[in-house]
């Protein structure tokens, strides 16, 4: 069985500079908190548009009884927020783990205690001269897999799997030396180089479930007697155990054995603690099934419950004019585009791509559908699983 990469072990630094439940979705954004969030979509904002040094800032400001508090406080809000930022992005894939995130709090000390009004980040960026072109290689690969996975989730989701295991290799050099070998910890390495380790494996199946609409989460743990990572992936309402860097042996052929496990029959792999040496973050992941997952059992076109024979019914996609700027919806496979007030089958995955003009820059995605909204402000653009009548409104605003 292949060896199991070395464990992301990032180091956040502090400098303290006096002046005066888990989700549906499966994102650790939503187990944060008041002033965690703040920092987690800052760190979004700016890590996405490649700033290595940037100030977050408080509003409102954060009182604490005094210095020894807000350091306290503060490291591990941080801690929290970068934790929650890496287990939902892997799609940036440009910030050093060796070099870690340096936190300078910015704080006005008062006689009756101190107030926090922001925090300086900053971080080092690996190759960061090449970003630009990677992040084509990556999108490319990623719409290629996504052109060929068609079918239910299911499917989807085997074929992804295969593909994943049978074009990348393990990277032993990448275990032994890891600064010399940041990509192999990336979904760039797994699916454009073809070279990872677990975390490259791992990120790049949430990669392509995320851009799917299909829930997935990294997680960290003990396998096999070593620090690993993989992922839980829900399909039909429920989380199942899936490792493709157990399935990707080294010097045998790709197996299905760690594809769709529910707890009973993997006892192995042992979830636990924080991604962040000697810090515990203390997030829920989710609970597994017991059993192992079984196609055909139910719906895992729609994710709901019933018989499989059913067809699947037909859901109005619509969407509105926007100002500054325009947009495209798409099936999910890059196959074409779906046009205003068109019906589709429920299950079917669906992008919006937003293109503002210039001068100006997104401002949000919105889909309305049944009682369910989703949001997006940051990237340009999403996948979504249509499961009744929708709505979709992109904005944008004046840079």
């Amino acid at each position: 069985m292949r060896r199991i990469g070395a464990f992301f072990a990032g180091l956040l630094l502090f400098t303290l500079l006096a002046v005066g439940a888990f989700a549906a979705e499966g994102r650790y954004r939503d187990q944060l908190e008041g002033v965690e969030k703040q920092i987690y979509d800052s760190l979004l904002e700016n890590l996405e548009n490649r700033e290595e040094s940037f100030t977050c800032t408080f509003e409102p400001a954060v009182r604490y009884e005094d210095e020894k508090q807000a350091q306290t406080q503060m490291q591990s809000a941080t801690f929290r927020a970068y934790e929650a930022f890496y287990r939902d992005h892997p799609e940036i894939f440009w910030v050093s783990k060796n070099g870690g995130i340096s936190v300078s709090p910015q704080m006005a000390v008062l006689a009756d205690g101190c107030t926090l009004t922001s925090i300086q980040l900053t971080t080092k960026f690996n190759d960061s001269g090449n970003i630009g072109q990677k992040q084509q290689q990556l999108e490319a690969a990623v719409s290629s897999l996504l052109a060929q996975a068609t079918g239910s989730d299911y499917e989807r989701l085997c074929f992804i799997h295969d593909a994943l295991t049978e074009n990348c290799a393990y990277d032993m050099q990448a275990k032994s030396s890891p600064a010399q070998n940041p990509d192999a910890y990336e979904a760039y390495g797994a699916l454009v180089n073809g070279s990872a380790v677990c975390e490259g494996y791992s990120k790049a199946m949430k990669l392509l479930c995320d851009r799917m609409g299909i829930p997935c989460v990294l997680v960290g743990g003990n396998a096999g007697g070593e620090a690993h990572m993989w992922n839980y992936v829900q399909l039909d309402g429920a989380y199942y155990l899936l490792d493709a860097t157990f399935d990707d042996p080294v010097g045998g052929s790709p197996t299905r054995d760690y594809f769709l496990k529910g707890s009973a029959t993997v006892s192995d792999h042992k979830p636990g603690g924080g991604f962040l040496q000697g810090f515990n973050s203390n997030f829920t992941d989710p609970s597994l099934s017991e059993q192992d997952y079984q196609p055909g059992a139910s719906s895992s076109s729609s994710g709901g419950t019933g018989d499989s024979s059913a067809q699947p019914r037909s859901c109005r996609v619509r969407y509105s004019a926007s100002h500054g700027g325009s947009y495209e919806v798409s099936f999910g496979g890059s196959i074409g585009p779906v046009d205003n007030g068109q019906l589709i089958e429920s299950g079917t995955i669906v992008s919006v791509r937003a293109l503002p003009k210039d001068g100006y820059e997104l401002e949000e995605i919105r889909v309305e559908m049944g009682d369910r909204e989703i949001t997006e402000k940051q990237r340009s653009e999403i996948y979504f699983k249509v499961t009744e009548d929708c709505k979709i409104t992109v904005s944008f605003r004046i840079r």
